[in-house]
């Protein structure tokens, strides 16, 4: 078990002739980077299948640039040793890990935006483990190709609503329509009710 743990933080080079198109990154820190549209978990992190860690997982929110109160949705897994970021944009999947060392601002900070906080719920429970998480974001690369975003229909917010019911089934945030017209008529935010710094 430690040594799938390590594999975490213990991620893949690429090779000198390793493909141009490929994003992913590692840091002296340990942190690790990846797009699934060009590369796969399996490359990054053998094994991922059998993680068998259980893991807390927070519905994140950040200000998108020049949108209104309108926010990127992601998803963190928090790890007994790791944080986790799963989001999904104009860059389809992108997954990024970090040492529990290096804190919830920065895992936080990692997600797209322009806002200096994060807002959250952390209210949703899964019984899925790292690794079934990990199995089902794969399983569902092929309908979320880069090449398939769309801002208004196929987006972040629907993307995390699907991986978000298969963690936890009361997940059921609002639509993008019915947030606009909530935020609109109350101060209370009732989707993302507590925010963190992240600077």
């Amino acid at each position: 078990m430690a040594g799938l743990l390590s594999g975490v933080f213990s991620f893949v080079s690429a090779s000198s002739g390793s493909n141009s198109t490929s994003c992913r990154k590692v840091t002296v820190n340990g942190d690790g980077f990846v797009c699934l549209d060009h590369n796969n978990i399996e490359d990054m992190l053998p094994g991922y299948e059998r993680m068998e860690h259980s893991v807390k997982i927070e519905f994140l929110g950040r200000g998108i640039g020049r949108a209104f109160g309108e926010k990127h949705w992601a998803w963190l897994l928090i790890g007994e040793q790791f944080y986790c970021t799963i989001e999904y944009g104009a860059d389809g999947i992108v997954i990024q890990y970090f040492n529990k060392k290096r804190g919830i601002k920065t895992a936080c900070a990692a997600i797209m935006g322009d806002s200096n906080t994060v807002d959250y719920d952390d209210k949703f429970k899964t019984s899925m483990t790292f690794g079934e998480i990990l199995e089902a974001v794969h399983e569902m690369e092929g309908s979320w190709r880069k090449g398939n975003y769309d801002s208004t229909e196929h987006n972040c917010r629907d993307f995390v609503r699907a991986l978000g019911r298969l963690m936890d089934s009361s997940f059921n945030p609002p639509n993008a329509v019915l947030d606009s017209l909530v935020r609109l008529s109350t101060p209370i935010n009732t989707v993302f009710p507590k925010r963190r710094s992240v600077n």
